[in-house]
């Protein structure tokens, strides 16, 4: 992710605060189950490539719905195969999402795992 952990602690902190959940309705349940991730990784640097991959997975996600959005002279049917290929990458991020969740839980302190309510909501 970063080789600063306090940076891309900050960038996601910030990312939290001004994530556009109006325009992402269907992204931002997924985005919060990301973010508790994404913190416990960096604070411990661990699963970083499963982490890598799940924001990747998160952006290509977030830029179809943009697609959608923010399009201009751009046919009906690419604006509908937008939509689509958004919802396939929705439940595709939702299954990543609990792949690294289990990752992560299965290696955690049994100490720590009280705490880890955040990581097994369901989306």
């Amino acid at each position: 992710l970063y080789a600063n952990p306090q940076e891309a602690y900050n960038l996601i902190t910030r990312l939290y605060e001004t994530f556009p959940k109006n325009e992402f309705p269907e992204l931002y349940p997924v985005f919060l189950r990301i973010i508790p991730l994404l913190r416990y990784g960096l604070k411990n640097r661990i699963h970083v490539e499963e982490l890598r991959e799940l924001m990747k997975k998160f952006w290509e996600t977030f830029c179809k719905k943009l697609a959608k959005l923010y399009n201009e002279s751009i046919d009906s049917y690419l604006i509908d195969a937008f939509e689509s290929k958004y919802r396939e990458g929705i439940a595709e991020l939702k299954d990543e999402v609990k792949k690294v969740e289990e990752v992560i839980l299965e290696n955690m302190p049994e100490s720590e795992k009280i705490n880890s309510f955040l990581f097994s909501k369901i989306i």
